[in-house]
């Protein structure tokens, strides 16, 4: 490239601007913060590939289904698990503080039995399932970590809004306030180390994951319908 030629890198750090200075080539470039970001949602529409931690919850669900437990890795993560969650998510997050964004994926019959409005999918889910989200999700808070209790807030997957015009990655707002819950949380380690020896880390396609679920939800459906069809005309004969 001849010196003094102008170009534009679409991700670049301050150290690289400032080598290829050096070298007389003049760079726009934005900040590291930024470029992740741009990177990150590029992924996201692609359907890339989020690297994801998992946990198991020590409670079931009343079928005797698993709940899954994930949290992104950072808030760049963060914006594909926004992006390709599930209508059977509940997303939490400590209230006024930066913190995890994690999310409690109910099983798929106790989803579809919840119906179609987002306010019933909170009714479904146990309270000690709750207390074991809002444990994990304070104890990965940097501030909230240090302070004896915390506000812990929770709603339906559904319910959550992305603006990118002008939110930054890791913000998001809600449909509908009225579907948000609140809790005061005390600090408990011994919930949170027993759910960090279940700690995983994995990489899956999120865009796939909430395809399959779809179609999975789908024939659930009908395999309700028809079992209930059935037995209506069981009844009838």
């Amino acid at each position: 490239t001849p010196l003094g030629r102008r170009r534009c890198f679409a991700a670049i750090t301050p150290a690289e601007a400032s080598y290829l200075c050096n070298r007389g080539i003049s760079v726009d470039h934005d900040s590291t913060a930024n470029a992740r970001e741009r990177k990150a949602r590029a992924a996201n529409a692609a359907g890339e590939a989020t690297m994801v931690f998992y946990f198991t919850c020590e409670y079931k669900d009343p079928g005797g289904e698993p709940y899954i437990v994930y949290m992104g890795a950072d808030k760049y993560e963060n914006e594909g698990l926004i992006e390709w969650g599930q209508t059977r998510d509940v997303w939490f997050h400590v209230d006024g503080l930066s913190s995890a964004h994690v999310y409690l994926r109910l099983p798929l019959a106790a989803a579809q039995d919840a119906g179609v409005r987002c306010g019933d999918l909170l009714d479904r889910i146990p309270d000690p399932v709750v207390e074991e989200m809002c444990q994990l999700v304070k104890a990965n808070s940097i501030e909230g970590c240090k302070r004896a209790s915390v506000m812990v807030v929770w709603t339906p997957w559904a319910n959550l809004h992305k603006d990118e015009t002008c939110m930054q990655a890791g913000a998001v707002g809600f449909h509908d306030s009225k579907l948000r819950r609140l809790r005061r949380i005390d600090k408990d380690k011994s919930i949170v180390k027993k759910l960090e020896k279940t700690r995983r880390e994995a990489h899956p396609d999120l865009q796939q994951e909430r395809l399959q679920y779809e179609r999975d939800a789908i024939r659930w459906r009908k395999n309700r319908d028809k079992a209930n069809r059935d037995s209506k005309n069981a009844r009838e004969k």
